[in-house]
Order: structure tokens, then sequence, then C-alpha cells
């Protein structure tokens, strides 16, 4: 005769829990198995489910989160849906905001930076007569009379159109770029403009523009920057730690210096040496307009002019007609003398 089967272990331990206790403990059990089958449930789900991959995140010497990194590549910036440089960079790294996707792009570091080239800067936007849609007019057509199918909407950000030729060209060891946002103007600029865009340079920084203005520094920065009054695009060249200028057969050195290319004039602070074919000038500060080759000197300025040492104040050299005149002054004469220079 077969033994009946002996009941499971659990009916055996329900059995012993006494009549009054057996009914919440019941209950409870139930719950318990209830709460695993669902985290079970939910944990299966939660694996099978393929995860999206996070965006790479490099961090570079300085610590900031590096979204793209290029080597021996091409790159070029834009401003207003035009190309402002263009450049060759041995490596290239785009940094993003914290947190922020690969669109959010904060600033640039380049690289081994050869072959810059940098072009005009643009207009800004400009609205259609008659509409709110802002355009960005060419060199060669202004707003007014740009189809609003054709040329508008051909110029975009990615566009490979300039506001002209080039300008000037560039090379140097390093390169960081920063939108206009996060950068802060110089006391100076600021009441007066806002900042576009910042693009620092440094490292044995060569820069030549079109018309042979050849500028020579440890590190320059170049900002286009926006007039607030005349709502017209702007660019200064800014050199805060050395930079000699040179222009056919006269260069200046300056331990400050700032150069607006529309006007081509430079800026020379906090003490200026120049050396032109007629002599030699030394003054606190000096204003020097390239395409007319004439230097100015408002305060004390002391050198030599054909051979003659001299101390002026409101010194005015014209180079290009070998003229000079002062508000005051004085030549230290030892003998005569005869050159080109009229005072």
């Amino acid at each position: 005769m077969e033994r009946p089967p002996s009941p499971p272990l659990l009916w055996k331990c329900v059995m012993r829990i006494p009549d009054h206790l057996r009914r919440p403990v019941g209950k409870f059990v139930g719950w318990i198995l209830l709460i695993g089958g669902l985290a079970g449930t939910v944990a299966i789900y939660r694996w099978a489910e393929p995860s999206s991959p996070p965006i790479a995140s490099i961090q570079n010497a300085s610590g900031t989160n590096v979204a793209i990194r290029l080597e021996n590549a091409p790159f070029v910036g834009h401003s207003n849906g035009f190309k402002t440089w263009s450049l060759q960079a041995g490596k290239i790294e785009l940094e993003r905001l914290p947190g922020g996707s690969l669109s959010n792009i904060e600033s640039i570091d380049l690289t081994d930076i050869r072959d810059g080239l940098l072009f005009p800067a643009p207009p800004p936007p400009k609205a259609i007569p008659g509409t709110s849609t802002p355009s960005l007019p060419g060199p060669d057509a202004p707003a007014a009379t740009l189809p609003k199918e054709t040329e508008i909407n051909r110029i975009t950000p990615e566009s490979e159109t300039s506001y002209g030729p080039w300008n000037a060209q560039f090379h140097a060891k390093h390169g960081h770029y920063r939108s206009g946002l996060l950068t802060v103007l110089p006391p100076e600029l600021a009441p007066l403009y806002r900042l576009q865009s910042e693009f620092r340079l440094s490292g044995g920084v060569d820069f030549l523009t079109r018309e042979g203005d050849h500028f020579q520094a440890q590190s320059i920065t170049i900002l286009d920057l926006l007039s607030k009054q005349a709502n017209r695009s702007e660019r200064r060249v800014m050199c805060d730690d050395g930079m000699k200028v040179s222009r056919k057969d006269a260069q200046v050195s300056a331990n400050q210096a700032r150069f607006d290319t529309t006007s081509r004039t430079v800026e020379c602070l906090g003490g200026a040496r120049a050396v032109i074919p007629d002599g030699t000038l030394q003054a606190e500060r000096m204003y020097w307009s390239l395409d007319a080759q004439v230097l100015r000197c408002p305060e004390t300025t002391t050198g030599v002019l054909e051979g003659i040492p001299f101390t002026a104040e409101g010194l005015v050299v014209d180079m290009k007609n070998h003229r000079a005149h002062a508000n005051h002054i004085r030549l230290e004469l030892r003998n005569e003398v005869q050159g080109k220079f009229h005072l």
C-alpha cells in the first residue's frame, strides 16, 4: 500500500501557526509575494531595454568638457551666417557647456594653427522692410533689395560665404575662441560696444594684413564688436604683453597695442619706440595711421631725426612726405646737418 505524499513544507509551517494568527500571516505573505513579483518584472524590463549611450565627455588640461576632438583638420568660424575666419590646426577641441548637448559649444581650443585667414566682420542682421524676418545682407546686395527666397535662404551658419575677401593671414601655436555671451569686454570698450566673439592667439603670433601691415607678438586678441550707437560691426586687434608693428621700412614696438582694422590705426600704449628711415622716437603713447604713414605723439617725445637729438611736445611725423611739426620742440644742435626732414 502506497504511502500518501507528505504535505509541502510551507503548508506544514502554516499549519503550525495558531488559528488566531493564521489569517494575518497569510495576508502578509501574499503582499510579499505580490511586491516581489512586481519588482522582478521591472528588473527584467530594465535589463532588456537598450540603454542610450551617453555623450562622450573628455576633459582637457583645463578641466572643461571636450565634446569633439579633431586632429590635423581644417576649421571655419562663422558669425551672422558669414565665414569670419578659417585655418588648419594640429588639434581642435570643441568644449561644451556642462551637461549640455553637442550643439551647446562653449568655446574652441586650437593647437598648432597655420594657414589662418581672417575675413571682414559681417554686419548685424537687419529686418526685411514690412516683415520681422532678419536677413543677412551680402557685400553687394543690401537687405532691402534681396529677394525673399534666394539670397536670404542660401546664407546659413554653415555657409562658406564671407563678407569680402580675406583681410589678414595669421599663424600661432595656440588659439582659444569664445562666444561674446561668455566673455567680458575691457572697461574702455564696454560702454560703447557689445561683444560678438573673442579669438585669442598665443605663442609666436604672426599676423599680416592684405595691405602689408605686419604684427608680431606673444599673444593677441581679436574682438568682433557691435557698436551700440551705430549698430555697426567693428573689429579690434589687442595686445597687452608687447607687440612689434612693421609697415614698409618703419617699425614701432609697444608694451600695449590696439589696432582698428577699419581705419588701420594702431594705438601704442604703455611706452613705445619707433624706428623710421630718418631716425628714432620714444614716447609714452603713439598713434600710427598705417595708411597715411603718419605718427602722432600727443605727449613728450624724445629721439633723433636726421642725426639731431630733440625733445618735443605734440609731435606729428609725416613719413610719406618727410615732414614733422610739433607744438614745442627743443633741438640739440652740434653742427650743421642737412637732411630730408623739414621741421
